[in-house]
């Protein structure tokens, strides 16, 4: 199920502690363990004159990552490396681990700016520097710049993946779905703050505020390559923003409502089929609705009530419902202007904290700058939505996939006429 004006994956990932994220998509289901290439301790040479290039310079999304793949249809496992630059293919791509040097050159995706590979060489080198606690190397130029681009690999999570493959999927996964939803575990403790490191990764610095570290527990609708989130919170304890570098950000509105900007890249990424699309794609611009145990999801309750829009919806929602349904104590006072609509936004505005246009895409984050403002959200109309008894979420969520999938018809068959 993919939506094809924007490139849209059905996802769904569950994270473990202990077992990477178990991730079900169009294509497979099987276990994914990530880690972020930590791109700002990278060297940038430059092309003409060999010298460093600062970090502040250059233009990268943070959401640059390594991983390890395990299909639950295939025996192995793979290694998929996202550079998040267009990788020259007329210049050596190499990776080292355990004292081994690789070239993967022939590994090189048809979007350009990643590898992958199943080669068993390949993977006991990478196995074997994680089991030692060992970085691994990745060189290569960009067809851009010309410059040479060497990033450090840390260890993959393998013991992770091979854990989460034993399991198999978690009693509460859901079908892989397009609408985006979030659920995470954060709070702001004086063991959760940010270093100065991540601070750096977010766009902050320690003038804008505190900035906790949480952790992912499922999403929908896009592929994080982390599980690592981080947050901010007002006086009273609440979350009042969200980020997941270089994939996902969410402020929360003073209505209650939360508007969040997700990667496209990230929303069309599956893990399991080859990568076809490159470049900065942008974010997408999405509403959400806040339930309780930490979800952000789509805001069923006026999706139902209101009016869908011929342009509300490009897919069914599929099965996704809150986790824990909404009570008349916890709901927001008015829900959601949307259910999950994407509507395309600059990359400008997917800034991480410090608010710069340029740390959307990578390195050049003005840091120090204020958080974005408020986007103004319209009334409610005078609709009120009335939260639900949670034996009539599953009845009334059913309902609202016939609809949708009726609006999802007539958008076909214009788009495809």
């Amino acid at each position: 199920m993919t939506d094809h004006a924007i490139g849209r994956s059905a996802v769904f990932q569950s994270f473990a502690q202990d077992a990477g994220a178990w991730t079900a998509s169009s294509t497979d289901a099987g276990c994914v363990g990530g880690v972020r290439l930590p791109i700002e301790r990278a060297v940038y040479l430059n092309a003409s004159s060999g010298e460093a290039v600062p970090f502040e310079t250059v233009r990268r999304s943070f959401a640059a990552s390594a991983q390890i793949i395990a299909p639950h249809a295939e025996d192995g496992m793979r290694f998929r490396l996202q550079a998040k630059y267009p990788l020259d293919a007329t210049k050596p791509i190499t990776l080292t681990a355990a004292g081994e040097t690789f070239d993967l050159s022939a590994a090189r995706e048809p979007a350009g700016d990643s590898v992958l590979t199943g080669s068993p060489e390949v993977l006991a080198a990478l196995k074997r520097a994680a089991a030692d606690g060992d970085d691994a190397t990745f060189v290569a130029h960009s067809a851009d710049t010309g410059r040479s681009v060497r990033d450090t690999v840390p260890p993959l999570p393998f013991d992770d993946v091979a854990t989460c493959g034993a399991r198999g999927a978690p009693d509460a996964a859901l079908d892989p779905v397009t609408l985006i939803s979030i659920r995470y575990i954060a709070a702001p403790t004086p063991e959760t703050a940010a270093t100065l490191e991540e601070m750096r990764v977010c766009g902050a610095t320690e003038a804008d505020g505190p900035v906790h570290r949480g952790t992912l527990r499922q999403v929908t609708g896009f592929a994080s390559q982390t599980r690592d989130v981080y947050a901010r919170f007002d006086n009273d304890g609440a979350a009042v923003q969200l980020y997941v570098p270089g994939v996902f950000e969410a402020l929360r509105q003073p209505d209650g409502r939360w508007r969040a900007d997700v990667s496209r890249a990230a929303a069309g990424n599956d893990p399991f089929a080859r990568a076809d699309v490159s470049g900065c794609l942008g974010a997408s611009a999405v509403t959400l609705c806040e339930y309780p145990d930490g979800e952000l999801g789509p805001c069923v309750g006026e999706f139902l009530l209101g009016d869908l829009g011929e342009e509300a919806l490009s897919d069914p929602p599929g099965a996704w419902v809150p986790f824990a349904p909404a009570s008349a104590t916890s709901a927001p006072a008015a829900l959601g202007a949307a259910m999950g609509t994407l509507t395309p936004t600059s990359f400008g505005s997917f800034l991480g904290f410090g608010g710069s246009a340029t740390a959307s895409r990578g390195g050049a984050s003005q840091l120090g700058s204020p958080p974005p403002p408020p986007v103004s959200t319209p009334p409610n109309d005078g609709v009120a939505v009335i939260p639900l008894p949670p034996a009539l979420w599953l009845v009334t969520t059913a309902f609202g996939m016939l609809l949708a999938g009726g609006h999802a018809a007539r958008r076909s068959a214009r788009r495809f006429s």
